[in-house]
């Protein structure tokens, strides 16, 4: 069980890192449009949850929605959005949309991830992980982390 909660997490950390620069937009209402991926994947932050446990870390919940597109590059036989939508399904199920709580460290430029949650295409939870043990990992430049960086610590 440790060694799946350890491949989830860094399974979680492989996709937000692989999602590579992006343009920020935002929408109305309780979710925030923070993004969009080249994969085409979608990344809002939860405006009604965000707090401070502290000066400097913020948690907040993040939904994930990718939005199939073409995203082939080049020559590959495969889209990124196909490899990273087959990785993660063998893990979480063939999932619609995912949330994660955050928690990021505004000071040490880091972040983790403590709850992640699947949900199937009926809105159903299909694969939930609570790690509330959680490592720190730092933030990748470029990266869906640095803009929820940005918006939230200001």
């Amino acid at each position: 069980m440790f060694l799946r909660g350890k491949v989830l997490t860094a399974l979680l950390l492989i996709s937000i890192i692989a999602l590579f620069p992006f343009l920020a937009h935002s929408e109305g209402g309780r979710w925030k449009l923070i993004g969009r991926s080249k994969t085409d994947t979608c990344w809002y932050i939860d405006t009604e949850s965000l707090s401070f446990s502290s000066k400097n870390i913020a948690s907040v919940w993040v939904r994930s929605i990718p939005e199939k597109q073409d995203t082939r590059y080049g020559e590959e036989d495969e889209s990124t959005w196909d490899i990273m939508k087959d990785l993660q399904a063998r893990y979480f199920g063939a999932y619609r949309y995912t949330e994660g709580l955050w928690e990021l460290d505004c000071t040490r430029g880091m972040f983790r991830i403590l709850y992640f949650v699947a949900y199937g295409e009926d809105g159903e939870i299909i694969n939930s992980l609570l790690d509330t043990d959680a490592g720190w990992a730092f933030i990748v430049p470029g990266s869906v982390g640095e803009t929820i960086q940005a918006t939230l610590c200001k």
